[in-house]
């Protein structure tokens, strides 16, 4: 949604959590629990299932569940000014979930994060977080203001809707003015900078951007559609314009492989572009197709584009089917 982001800044010190006593630290996961290392491979073990996110060393298990129990600790002392008897849930033993105010819909957000990381994590997603998320659930503008400008004041602006904060591992949502949605969106950031984190910044944004709208399957939980919103207008205008329909072209979407080239003065167009190429695959069953080549091929294709034209073909045939599919009913 407009003016959720992904916000690269460095390291913030936060004053509240100065002098704070962190928690003991968290028992090591027995062998016999989820998170555990799986057995030594021999020269005769089966191929890693790539279709399930493969777990944490022992030793990388432990040291989330550590980061993961000082989050929660430090998270309930952070929001008592705001919310003096803060619920704190842990999803998935990787996302810290606040109520930053009282009325903060905390329960619908487990069950979407849930949700979300579960679809993710069974198929297109195969490595995982090493450190945990936390993620501040607000039900009211004012309150989500008043805690952004305590905590994120030069690294977010009244415009971010929500945000992610990769320095603190911070997701700030308030689903007032945007929708539920825009969670999955911000999720979606930290999974998949775990697993591409050398992906370009146009696929960093387009991913969780296909998300904001997202149809899961009620049996396996796979993503299998995502609906239309306010991009795809975006685009639409775009191409009836004499001035920006040159601009709609997927050749001027590889490059953006920065946020300094994406936030420039076409950033509309950008993250509509970047949306709908990315939800014009999953339309055709290609889109988990790219990821995986693009997380296999990163490093000798740092701009996805290689990638994109090895599942769909020479770009210029692939840029008339997709302005024809942008303006066509199927789209929507």
């Amino acid at each position: 949604m407009e003016g959720t982001r992904c916000i690269s800044v460095a390291a913030v010190l936060l004053a509240a959590c100065q002098g704070a006593p962190a928690p003991a630290p968290a028992p090591a996961p027995s062998v016999s629990a989820a998170t555990s290392a799986p057995a030594a491979a021999s020269a005769s073990a089966a191929p890693v299932d790539q279709s399930v996110a493969k777990p944490l060393s022992e030793r990388g298990a432990h040291a989330l569940a550590v980061d993961v129990s000082t989050r929660a600790s430090q998270a309930g002392t952070l929001a008592k000014p705001l919310n003096p008897n803060p619920r704190v849930v842990t999803v998935e033993d990787t996302f810290v979930l606040v109520a930053g105010d009282a009325s903060a819909p905390l329960d619908e957000a487990v069950a979407q994060v849930r949700q979300t990381v579960e679809a993710l994590w069974h198929g297109p997603f195969f490595h995982r977080p090493e450190e945990g998320v936390t993620v501040w659930i607000f039900s009211k503008r004012a309150t989500y203001e008043k805690f952004r400008q305590t905590y994120a004041p030069l690294d977010s602006s009244p415009k971010d809707l929500s945000f992610y904060l990769p320095s603190l591992r911070w997701i700030f949502f308030c689903p007032e003015g945007s929708s539920m949605g825009t969670l999955n969106h911000e999720i979606a950031h930290p999974l998949s900078l775990a697993d591409v984190p050398h992906a370009p910044f146009w696929a960093l944004e387009g991913v969780p951007a296909v998300l904001e709208m997202a149809q899961f399957d009620t049996d396996g939980g796979a993503l299998v559609n995502a609906g239309a919103h306010f991009r795809l207008q975006t685009l639409r205008d775009a191409l009836a314009s004499k001035t920006r329909a040159p601009l709609v072209r997927l050749d001027l979407l590889f490059p953006l492989t920065k946020q300094e080239t994406f936030d420039d003065a076409n950033y509309d167009l950008h993250f509509a572009m970047a949306r709908e190429a990315l939800r014009w695959l999953l339309r055709r069953n290609l889109l988990w197709t790219w990821w995986h080549r693009l997380r296999d091929d990163i490093l000798s294709d740092p701009t996805g584009q290689k990638s994109f034209e090895a599942v769909v073909g020479p770009l210029d045939k692939a840029q008339d089917e997709w302005v024809a599919w942008i303006q066509s009913p199927e789209s929507e």
